[in-house]
């Protein structure tokens, strides 16, 4: 009697999440989940949140089965575990998505940096950019044509700058955006001042970002040079082991 009255309160209380699903996506929805769904893909918050929860929420029946079938506590506990699990994981796959795609920023945007800086010593800071859009990274392609459109009616406003790539949380981006407005703003007799400040900053940058991405590839390298070490001793304590039994079998 009293196993069918708790599986009732649990299945009463999963239709009531069920149902008010959208109120409970509001209480468990990360912060910046509609931030990172913008950036790496065009899936719909709405629909992104829909999907986790009820991924989640089908999980929970099997705690009604777990209280049928008089299974332990453990198993219980295991299937709350597992629905977490199935909640969070999407948002840890796009975390790792965004935090890809921000490393891939800073290895291409200081190459683009570069172009532009070869544009703006013939050219104003609007039309490099136009003329840069050819060579820009497909990652900031679209965010350059709407930076341009921004600046053609505004070319004086700070914030335009500094908004720029802002999403990606890269203090490199705003540095180097700050010191494109330094360059749109001053004088022609500070202008070059301000160009090869750029060129320092960006060269030391794109140096440091080639450097990590050497010292990347030569710690994989060092791992799949360990993977037959690796084979070689689980080989070897295999072997082992069989040995230590078949001497404990004669014995």
């Amino acid at each position: 009697m009293e196993k069918s009255i708790l599986m009732g309160v649990i299945v009463v209380f999963w239709c009531l999440l069920l149902i008010n699903r959208d109120v409970l996506s509001v209480l468990v929805k990360e912060k910046d989940v509609d931030q990172l769904l913008k950036m790496t893909t065009n899936i719909p918050s709405k629909k992104f949140q829909d999907k986790r929860l009820l991924q989640s929420l089908s999980v929970v029946l099997l705690i009604v089965l777990s209280i049928y079938l008089q299974w332990q506590l453990l198993y219980v506990l295991v299937w709350v575990v597992v629905a977490i699990i199935l909640y969070k994981l999407p948002y840890i796959q796009l975390k790792s998505n965004f935090k890809r795609k921000v490393k891939q920023l800073k290895y291409e945007f200081p190459i683009w940096l570069r172009q532009l800086q070869i544009l703006l010593q013939n050219n104003t800071v609007v039309v490099s950019l136009q003329h840069s859009q050819k060579f820009a990274p497909e990652i900031i392609r679209n965010h350059l044509a709407e930076f341009t459109n921004k600046l053609k009616s505004d070319p004086q406003n700070l914030r335009t700058y500094i908004e720029f790539l802002e999403e990606y949380e890269c203090v490199e981006v705003e540095r180097a955006m700050k010191l494109l407005y330094r360059y749109n703003t001053v004088g022609k007799q500070d202008s070059m001042k301000q160009l090869n400040r750029m060129i320092s900053s960006t060269s030391k940058w794109l140096r440091e970002q080639r450097l990590d991405r050497q010292d990347g590839q030569s710690q994989m390298k060092q791992w799949w040079g360990m993977l037959p070490l690796f084979g070689v001793t689980i080989v070897f304590i295999t072997m082992m082991m069989q040995t230590f039994t078949t001497l404990l079998e004669r014995g």
